[in-house]
């Protein structure tokens, strides 16, 4: 047996992910095309998708941090995404 959508049924739901990311989700990009050491992003992502699990560095209100994220949802506010240590896969949505 398949197994549910729960990120489907999530978004449908007046409680979930769809309520906090608002009617309009919209794709900023992948970070592997918008990972740049000497720029920030063109606007500030509001939540990310991991695919598959690994370090980012990232810049947040002036400070810069690498952590290790696991593949799922996460609320994140970016500024830059750096290319150096990026080893995970995922998407930022606006």
């Amino acid at each position: 047996m398949a197994a549910p959508d729960s990120f489907a049924a999530c978004l449908a739901s007046s409680y979930g992910l769809g309520s906090y990311l608002g009617p309009a989700q919209v794709l900023i990009g992948t970070l592997a095309a918008l990972a740049n050491d000497a720029a920030d992003l063109p606007s500030k992502p509001r939540m990310m998708h991991v695919s598959v699990a690994g370090t980012i560095k990232y810049t947040v209100n002036g400070v810069t941090d690498t952590d290790t994220f696991e593949v799922g949802w996460h609320p994140v506010r970016f500024d830059r995404v750096w290319a150096t240590a990026l080893g995970a896969t995922g998407r930022l949505w606006a």
